[in-house]
């Protein structure tokens, strides 16, 4: 099956088109005003060779994170759903950036822009989050930047 990811939860907007888990295209945005995201899908699509009716999934970043980025990614997915009944299905953001850290060996410190001087964080090991996620504060990022977390 063929899906496309929608990650919009950051100001580093991302769309992918992956099959079986195998990634074919990936494209970024950076920055939250403005966001072309109907631009990213299509760009996304043609490097891939995709067209939109290919799709069988639609996977959504739901966070933590931007509630715009957020609810813009589910309004686009809702309309596609909506149109095509594709399969839809949400993902947890810091899930998503775990998986990335598969490899690296020790825990690794997880931090997204929660806003208002507040980060969400959470430790990932092993390529998948262990724990629950908090809100920290820029000082606390620093001080365990400090302490030797990556």
């Amino acid at each position: 099956m063929i899906s496309l990811a929608l990650e919009f939860s950051t100001d580093r907007r991302s769309v992918a088109v992956a099959v079986e888990g195998r990634l074919l295209a990936e494209v970024h945005h950076q920055g939250v005003l403005h966001t072309p995201r109907f631009q990213l899908v299509q760009n996304a699509l043609e490097m891939a060779g995709v067209t939109r009716r290919e799709i069988g999934r639609l996977v959504l970043g739901l966070g933590p994170g931007s509630y715009t980025g957020i609810r813009m990614a589910i309004s686009m997915a809702q309309g596609w759903q909506l149109g095509t009944g594709v399969l839809t299905v949400g993902y947890p953001s810091l899930e998503a950036l775990a998986v990335e850290t598969r490899g690296r060996g020790g825990r690794i410190l997880l931090a997204v822009d929660a806003q208002r001087g507040e980060f969400a964080t959470a430790v990932a090991e092993d390529g998948q989050v262990r724990g629950a996620t908090e809100l920290q504060s820029l000082e606390v990022l620093r001080q365990r930047q400090a302490e030797g977390w990556t």
